[in-house]
């Protein structure tokens, strides 16, 4: 993959900026040192502007207005699927749901992710016997974003989750005094996570998530801030908010009968469905909003239909199909074909399980 194409650039501008949030809270020319990823992404960002003759942004605070502007800029168009109406990379020095979308392509890992890879080596290594304990520390970690540190520790009594417990201690930190507002901690109704307050307005974590900005969201938590602990921000980002959506499909499957294994070949996939008759669907339940970056993951990746399964089936969200009709389009033109894809939509989908199962 080319250093210096537009795709490339952008992901690793993107990523730049979430891990300078993460460690200034808010990017701005007072959150140096900024982080070796926001260097590169700047360094190739310029680079591939001087090729074509355009100005390159020549401060901190010059490329943070860049990205404050609309997508796409000049010198980086890219193709169908790319943009929706609207995106940017920043918002008032905020990260965007399109920049942390756009970030997850760029192939480095933020330090919690490279804690689920490890637990997911952890697991390969020790063979079949841990995939129970794999599927129960993942639908832990979506289920409880905020606990209480006796919680925790129970947890770490489950016979399951026993031989990941070191694990599951990272994973989760104190709750932050930015989360505090009159002694007490807010979590959302909506996602569970923590929410941070801006003047009488609570942030959620999750942009999209129904509960952001909305102050009927924001329950308090009956417990002092020092009996809690928070899932960490890149968990709860890209293991909890996706896992939700995972959670409504799967029980929708459920509902009309079908044996699913959760979570299969250490996360192969997200389920894999039993129909009968021996065959099986591999699923994968995709929440991206943007096309183009999923089908750049997927290539990647070498995301590929396996022997055992009959069919290898990316799920996309009625909402995002609705968003960019496009959608599976995109997907079926840019992602090879011998990978052995298929593309839905989630009532798509559904649609196809009823049929095949006669209910």
């Amino acid at each position: 993959m080319d250093a210096y194409s537009p795709d490339t650039v952008l992901a690793h501008l993107a990523r730049g900026l979430v891990e300078t949030e993460r460690m200034t809270q808010a990017p701005g020319t007072t959150g140096l040192p900024y982080p070796p990823s926001l260097h590169i992404g700047w360094n190739r960002l310029s680079r591939l502007m001087l090729r074509q003759g355009l100005p390159i942004p020549p401060s901190l605070p010059a490329l943070l207005d860049l990205c404050e502007q609309p997508l796409p800029w000049p010198g980086l168009e890219l193709g169908e699927g790319a943009w929706l109406p609207g995106d940017r990379l920043l918002a008032s020095r905020r990260v965007t749901e399109a920049c942390i979308e756009i970030a997850q392509t760029a192939g480095d890992l933020e330090q919690e992710e490279q804690l689920m890879k490890r637990v997911l080596d952890h697991c390969r290594l020790r063979g079949p016997e841990l995939q129970p304990s794999y599927e129960r520390f993942r639908t832990f970690l979506i289920e409880r974003p905020v606990l209480r540190n006796i919680e925790l520790l129970d947890a770490t009594r489950e016979p399951e989750l026993r031989p990941l417990v070191d694990f599951l201690k990272e994973a989760y930190e104190s709750v932050p005094p930015s989360c505090l507002r009159d002694g007490k901690v807010y979590v959302c109704k909506h996602c569970g996570w923590t929410v941070t307050w801006h003047g009488g307005e609570p942030r959620c974590g999750w942009q999209q998530c129904p509960g952001d900005r909305d102050p009927r969201s924001a329950v308090p938590v009956a417990h002092p801030s020092e009996q809690l602990l928070r899932l960490r921000e890149g968990l709860y980002r890209y293991v909890t908010v996706p896992g939700l959506v995972e959670q409504e499909f799967l029980r929708q499957v459920q509902r009309l009968g079908v044996k699913v294994d959760l979570y299969p070949d250490f996360d192969s996939w997200d389920f894999r469905l039993h129909l009968g008759g021996g065959e099986t669907w591999a699923i994968d339940l995709k929440d991206w909003a943007r096309p183009f970056w999923l089908a750049r993951e997927l290539r990647t990746t070498r995301k590929h239909r396996h022997a055992q399964d009959t069919r290898a089936i990316i799920v996309i969200p009625d909402r995002r199909v609705k968003e960019c009709p496009g959608y599976l389009n995109v997907l079926q033109n840019c992602v090879e074909e011998e990978q052995g894809l298929e593309y839905r939509s989630t009532s798509k989908l559904l649609a196809e399980v009823r049929e095949r199962v006669g209910g």
